[in-house]
């Protein structure tokens, strides 16, 4: 997912685990599960992590404001677009046992093509 890619050593804590490896730094864009697009100017990719953390600084780098909702007693923290015209959410995130929340994400694949 980064773009402009370097190495460090890096020693990465998660809520489950923690290790020393070689970890990559760097821009990277992904896929929020309904489509949204996520730009992240310090992402940490570390290779054997099974968690990524997106910031509310992230995502007001983007462009967007978080809500909390309260649907049938489960909490959701949600991305709103908000127009002249209506408000739609964009993005919803479950809370989860630990207090944070969760969601998927995908790279976005992108091919550069040269001609020569």
């Amino acid at each position: 997912m980064p773009t402009k890619l370097y190495r460090e050593a890096t020693e990465v804590h998660n809520l489950e685990q923690e290790f020393d490896e070689e970890n990559v730094k760097g821009p990277a864009q992904f896929l929020l599960p309904n489509g949204t697009i996520s730009d992240v100017t310090h992402a940490l990719y570390a290779p054997r992590g099974n968690r990524t953390l997106l910031s509310f600084k992230d995502i007001r780098a983007n462009g967007y404001h978080a809500e909390m909702h309260d649907e049938n007693g489960k909490e959701f923290l949600c991305i709103p677009l908000m127009t002249a015209a209506e408000k739609r959410i964009l993005e919803k995130f479950m809370c989860i046992s630990s207090g944070l929340y969760s969601t998927t994400i995908r790279a976005i694949e992108s091919n550069n093509v040269h001609s020569g």
